[in-house]
């Protein structure tokens, strides 16, 4: 939330706050297959060791240069560039290993209840950092940033994983081949990547227009911004709530269908709201339906993979569904910058509709295929 504030403040350009999206995002798509084959060949625990270490140090750079009052926004890309470097190599290893952590029962469960913790932050946080920023500025908000890492820190040296599960370099064959065959061959994966490909590129980024909408549009500051990203962790929290206890496949195949379309809906209801209690109303089922896509779409993507290609394929998706994202965020600011943000978020509401359709309209033709066999 600082963060985007922050450039919104400096810049007063929804461009701006697009590149800086996009520097944050884009080395997922350059790296993120990568990642995935270190999380496969290497130990995971030591891995997200070294990534929070980074992250940690970039946090306390960017925490001296703004309350020095000497940032950039050209640092501020380039420290979002680092971070999202991070990124790349943290996610497939948090994400490949979650297995190492519960049993397979409990997956599902497992997921829905970090996404409830790690939207539970995000309904709390913006909060304090609308404190933060309004008395002081939002240095402060990344010194903050830049201690919470120490927790993360202490939590994974003290972790105890079962690292007989974990790939060893002699157990595995770590080509990108046999990843990319088992997405290809799986009709799950292929339908999950597809609709997560289009609302990564045109929905996903809805967030980059917040300061926009709360600075220009409903004529508000920091405080008005901090509240539509809370009530979107707010829905997203309760979405990831409700997730938890629907850990088979098929109820999650069709809430992952129903999340895709009310979130086109929603979104776009958002997109058109001229009255900000109207607009904070409506974005929480927002976060509500991306929470249920992304948490649900996670989860059966984690039920279908096989642990020998789980770091890989766990890439692939992240690669899909943020890597895409950065080229979105710069499409959707350059849209906003030359036809408006209301123009530019209905038209990424009514593509996220689409996809959800798409998702529909494939999961029919499979069903309908699989019945002709049978038959």
């Amino acid at each position: 939330m600082a963060l985007s504030w922050l450039v919104f403040r400096l810049s007063n350009s929804a461009f701006m706050l697009g590149v800086v999206e996009f520097a944050n995002l884009l080395p997922t798509l350059l790296f993120g297959l990568m990642g995935g084959l270190i999380a496969d060949k290497f130990n995971r625990k030591t891995i997200l060791i070294i990534t929070q270490s980074v992250a940690m140090l970039q946090a306390i750079v960017l925490a001296c240069l703004t309350l020095f009052g000497i940032i950039k926004i050209w640092e501020l890309i380039l420290l979002s560039f680092i971070l999202g470097l991070v990124s790349a190599f943290e996610i497939p290893s948090r994400q490949a290993m979650i297995v190492n952590l519960v049993d397979r029962k409990d997956l599902v469960n497992a997921i829905s209840l970090n996404s409830t913790l790690f939207n539970s932050a995000r309904s709390i946080g913006p909060a304090i950092a609308a404190v933060i920023v309004s008395y002081t500025n939002e240095g402060f908000c990344f010194v903050v940033n830049a201690i919470s890492f120490i927790a993360a820190l202490i939590s994974l040296f003290f972790l105890k994983l079962d690292l007989n599960n974990i790939p060893q370099s002699h157990l595995a064959n770590y080509s990108f081949k046999l990843a990319r065959d088992f997405v290809m061959s799986n009709q799950t994966m292929k339908i999950i990547l597809l609709t997560g490909g289009i609302i990564s590129f045109f929905g996903l980024t809805y967030s980059v227009l917040l300061p926009v909408y709360a600075s220009n549009l409903f004529n508000g500051n920091a405080a008005s911004y901090a509240s539509l990203r809370a009530l979107a962790g707010v829905g997203a929290f309760i979405a990831a709530l409700s997730l938890a206890n629907r850990g088979d496949k098929q109820s999650l195949v069709k809430y992952i269908g129903l999340a895709a379309l009310f979130f086109g809906i929603s979104l776009y209801i958002f997109s058109r709201a001229h009255k900000f209690l109207y607009a904070q109303f409506i974005i929480i089922f927002v976060g509500f339906c991306m929470t249920t896509f992304l948490s649900g779409a996670h989860s059966l993507v984690q039920l279908v993979v096989t642990d020998n290609v789980r770091g890989r394929v766990m890439s692939i998706y992240s690669t899909t569904m943020l890597g895409i994202a950065p080229l979105g965020s710069l499409a959707i600011g350059y849209f906003a910058k030359i036809y408006g943000a209301r123009e530019a978020l209905s038209l990424s509401a009514l593509m996220s509709l689409i996809a959800g359709i798409f998702y529909f309209l494939a999961w029919y033709i499979v069903k309908r295929n699989i019945k002709k066999i049978k038959d």
